[in-house]
């Protein structure tokens, strides 16, 4: 290891009042790499790009009083293995550190794998002009443009990935996307699940806090190849996932109905009042693919019409419209049931519609709907209100 060099920068001589001086070593040695993991953090926070001169004070605040000591001991060894210079200026009989100096910042950064700010300011050039076919992927993309460069850049890939999952029509949990995503189950950041989660709708998207499971009660049968389920023999209910009603090789069943209901505190008031011969589904809102796959796959095997429950609003009729496809696809009849025009009159309190509720509702208006839907949909514009099953079912 090379001696520590003094060099005076302003002063007649190294004991003046306020005389300055810079310290440092004249060849590097030793590797930055094999630094303490705190010390690590702190040196990729203080190398900015660009900034190859910092306020030594500004770096102790950085690091906070709880890392001072190791702040100080980084310092100490980039100086004497030639990764950084001290320009000190003398107090009394003292000399204070002034400024810490980068002469070899580009290396470091590029040990670091610290990107250069012009090459972030190309790459988000490039980002910039992608365009997305999905409007919330579209407006989220937009919206990307007041961030810092590196985290535009790091939310934009986000971004790109979630437009992949959604054309492989995958599923899976926030795990699994984040393994997608970034190669890694927790390399999704809080924060960046929190604007993902505000930018687009994640459980339409195939991507849930946890494993989701389909909700079902009665007469009907599962057949795989490690046994039989029989969900008649909960009092209540039966939670399945995906993958077990996947690895169904046939279902059998002879229910008179299947009863879907939309909201949690209903479903599980109807399941555990349900007939024998009925069956009834939790409909976890609009329809997610998981769901659909499910119900897909279980229906053939136990045929009958769907009686469908959600709330008396302009977005319960299209959740309504939406598991109806999958009867209609088989041919089998439907209709709704507990969310009638008198249902929502009959409710001692309602909810103003909002925007959304009325864009959705006039577009609802022009489609074909059942007689009861059509009445519920005239009653929600007449009165400029809405309802939730829960107040009554």
């Amino acid at each position: 290891m090379n001696p520590i060099e003094y060099e005076l920068l302003s002063g007649a001589s190294l004991v003046s009042p306020k005389a300055t001086r810079r310290r440092f070593v004249a060849s590097t040695g030793g590797s930055p790499l094999e630094l303490p993991g705190e010390q690590i953090d702190l040196l990729r926070r203080w190398l900015k790009p660009q900034q190859a001169r910092r306020k030594w004070p500004t770096l102790l605040a950085d690091a906070g009083s709880k890392k001072i000591e190791a702040a100080m001991k980084l310092s100490d060894w980039l100086l004497r293995n030639g990764w950084a210079e001290i320009i000190e200026r003398r107090t009394g009989s003292r000399w204070e550190t002034s400024w810490l100096l980068f002469p070899r910042l580009s290396t470091l950064r590029e040990m670091f794998q610290l990107p250069d700010s012009e090459i972030l300011a190309s790459q988000w050039m490039q980002a910039a002009s992608h365009q997305f076919d999905d409007d919330d992927l579209s407006a989220a993309h937009a919206a990307l443009s007041t961030l810092p460069l590196a985290r535009r850049l790091q939310r934009f890939a986000l971004l790109v990935k979630m437009e992949s999952w959604r054309f492989e029509q995958r599923q899976g949990t926030r795990r699994d996307f984040s393994l997608h995503a970034r190669g890694d189950t927790k390399a999704i950041t809080a924060a960046e699940w929190v604007w993902l989660d505000l930018a687009v709708d994640l459980q339409k998207a195939g991507i849930f806090e946890h494993t989701p499971h389909l909700l079902i009660a009665g007469p009907i049968q599962l057949y795989s190849a490690l046994g039989i389920i029989d969900l008649n023999a909960s009092t209540d209910w039966v939670a399945l996932t995906p993958e077990t009603v996947a690895a169904t090789l046939h279902s059998e069943g002879v229910p008179r109905c299947w009863r879907l209901v939309e909201n949690r505190s209903s479903f599980e008031r109807v399941a555990r009042a349900r007939a024998k011969d009925e069956a009834v589904v939790w409909l976890p809102g609009f329809p997610p693919g998981w769901w659909t796959t499910a119900i897909s796959r279980l229906l053939p095997g136990a045929p009958a019409a769907a009686e469908i429950a959600c709330d008396p609003d302009p977005a319960g009729i299209a959740i309504a419209l939406q598991a109806a496809s999958i009867w209609v696809k088989l041919r089998l009849p439907w209709a709704s049931f507990a969310m009638s025009a008198d249902d929502l009159s009959q409710m001692k309190q309602r909810k103003p519609l909002n925007d959304y509720d009325r864009q959705l509702l006039a577009r609802l208006l022009t489609e074909p709907l059942s007689i009861s839907l059509r009445a519920l949909a005239l009653k929600i514009q007449e009165l400029g209100e809405k309802g939730e099953q829960e107040a009554y079912l």
